[in-house]
């Protein structure tokens, strides 16, 4: 009798124990799941911040807009792999529309390709 109190015993300690682990677990795992979409929509809001300046500054040549674009690419910079931050530099060395397209669009890939990786 005294063996079947004790193995009830370690069987309940077992399932207190599983269920702490568990809930721990699965705390952490939400805590990164949390982070990892936090630094996603930020990449987001970042990304589409800095084209539309840029876009901006296209249509529109003025101080604003263009302060616009230097203030979304310091945040950019902040958060983006290096290959996003050297293609953006790349806009204040280019003048002709061809060179923005070409631009823009090996940028906008880029993006693509860390906010798939950021997921």
């Amino acid at each position: 009798m005294s063996g079947d109190i004790s193995q009830i015993f370690s069987t309940g300690i077992a399932l207190i124990g599983g269920l702490g682990l568990g809930s721990l677990l699965t705390t952490y795992l939400k805590d990164r799941f949390d982070r990892k979409h936090f630094k996603y929509r930020e990449k987001l809001n970042v990304y589409a911040g800095y084209l539309e300046a840029l876009q901006n500054s296209v249509i529109n040549t003025n101080e604003e807009t263009k302060q616009k674009v230097v203030y979304w690419q310091l945040r950019m910079r902040l958060i983006s792999p290096r290959k996003i931050d050297e293609i953006a530099y790349e806009f204040y060395k280019k003048d002709r529309v061809q060179d923005f397209t070409s631009l823009r669009d090996e940028i906008v890939h880029e993006m693509k390709r860390d906010l798939g990786r950021s997921i």
